[in-house]
């Protein structure tokens, strides 16, 4: 018998993901599996693969819902309209949890990071956003790179600094040891970034979904029909 796992929004400042067994005693179990895009079977829940299983999920949710996840993508990052539109997309049960029977508890925020690395992987691969160091200031807002609040004003100032790195980030498994070497080296990046009377603390995962987004909004705008 196949079993759904049900998927829900945590509230913002709670505990970022958390995945709980079902009453009965049935066990949660292990791989992730890539190919159909689905998580897998799950054998034990920890920090490296719960992070995995956020972002798995999140790709998967993206490409059965490509226009729907480009509506939300498109809306200021953590606005309450964005926040809003993305509540709106989860089912009580949603199929790209595969056969686990588990409830999976996260913030917007990780939703969002996670379907736009799908597109960037998927539909963005091959677009440059290297030529961002030698724009100007004023080429950028020509090109529509402005942020339109701080977390985005934050995400491309940082990637500007070095795309590389941002792109590096994004193509990490989450919780390894490449992903940890990725934010060293883009860290350095955020607190020139940073306003002054702005002050913002980031868990990894959130970390990973402000840059992933603000890649998200690069490569649509230097190529928006997709490389």
């Amino acid at each position: 018998m196949r079993l759904t796992a049900r998927c829900f929004f945590a509230a913002i400042g709670m505990v970022p993901i958390a995945l709980a067994a079902p009453a009965g005693g049935q066990e949660i179990g292990s791989l992730i599996d890539r190919d159909r895009g689905q998580v897998g079977y799950l054998e034990n829940v920890d920090s490296a693969n719960s992070a995995q299983v956020i972002v798995t999920f999140a790709r998967c949710f993206a490409r059965q819902r490509e226009r729907a996840a480009e509506a939300v993508l498109a809306l200021p990052y953590m606005s309450a309209a964005q926040d809003a539109e993305a509540r709106q997309m989860i089912g009580r049960y949603e199929s790209c949890l595969g056969d686990n029977a588990v409830q999976l508890r996260f913030p917007p925020q990780l939703l969002i990071g996670g379907m736009a690395e799908h597109f960037v992987a998927r539909r963005y691969e091959r677009v440059d956003i290297s030529r961002l160091t030698t724009m100007t200031d004023e080429a950028l807002a020509d090109a529509a790179f402005a942020g339109r609040n701080a977390y985005e004003a934050l995400s491309l100032c940082t990637i500007r600094r070095d795309p590389a790195a941002a792109r590096a980030l994004i193509a990490t498994v989450p919780r390894s040891q490449e992903e940890r070497a990725a934010i060293q080296r883009i860290t350095p990046h955020l607190a020139p970034c940073i306003p002054a009377d702005f002050q913002m603390t980031f868990s990894r995962g959130a970390l990973r979904a402000l840059i992933a987004i603000g890649v998200y909004r690069i490569v649509v705008a230097l190529d928006p029909a997709g490389s």
